[in-house]
């Protein structure tokens, strides 16, 4: 019985426009992306929106409350700069509250909403928070505190410039004296 390759044809294509092996091919491409159990991180991040509409809607709505009582606390807008790392703080952190997380390949991590890998966002968190003096914001204030620490428990053991820096980070909200002590006690 012939195999029907219609399903693997394209907006506008027939059957007689493309080739035998062309449809072949994206039948083993289809085939060989339904058996991988891990999705690449492209795949994740294309189809996260479709697969988790409401994930993806309460962490939007998440996103845009924190953005304006951030902006009302800073009394100004921000920026589109600045916007990317309240983006980040606040899609991260909701993301890791409601472990709205997937292991993903090529490149390997946990991705969280289809947007971020989690492990790695400690550095550009930090840079933004100090350049744009977002820690300025109690709400952001917060959200970056408590996201650095569940970033530190997660992935804090991984050899990775994002580790050491949000370990020095997380250092900056110790005591003078637990900091010293720990300096001295080759903690």
């Amino acid at each position: 019985m012939p195999q029907d390759y219609s399903k693997y044809l394209r907006d506008g294509e027939t059957l007689e426009d493309v080739s035998i092996g062309t449809l072949r091919k994206r039948k083993h491409d289809d085939d060989k992306r339904n058996s991988r159990i891990v999705p690449t991180a492209d795949e994740w991040r294309d189809d996260f929106p479709k697969k988790h509409p409401e994930q993806n809607e309460k962490a939007t709505e998440y996103v845009v409350d924190f953005k304006s009582e951030v902006e009302k606390e800073l009394q100004r807008s921000i920026s589109y700069d600045e916007e990317y790392t309240v983006d980040l703080v606040a899609r991260t952190l909701i993301a890791l509250q409601r472990n709205w997380v997937r292991k993903v390949v090529d490149p390997s991590g946990d991705l969280v909403l289809g947007s971020y890998f989690p492990e790695a966002v400690g550095s550009d968190i930090i840079f933004g928070a100090k350049k744009y003096g977002l820690k300025q914001s109690e709400t952001f204030s917060k959200a970056y505190k408590e996201l650095l620490e569940t970033l530190d428990r997660r992935y804090g053991k991984e050899r990775t410039q994002h580790a050491s820096d949000i370990r020095q980070e997380l250092d900056t909200y110790k005591p003078q004296e637990e900091q010293q002590h720990e300096r001295t006690a080759g903690i």
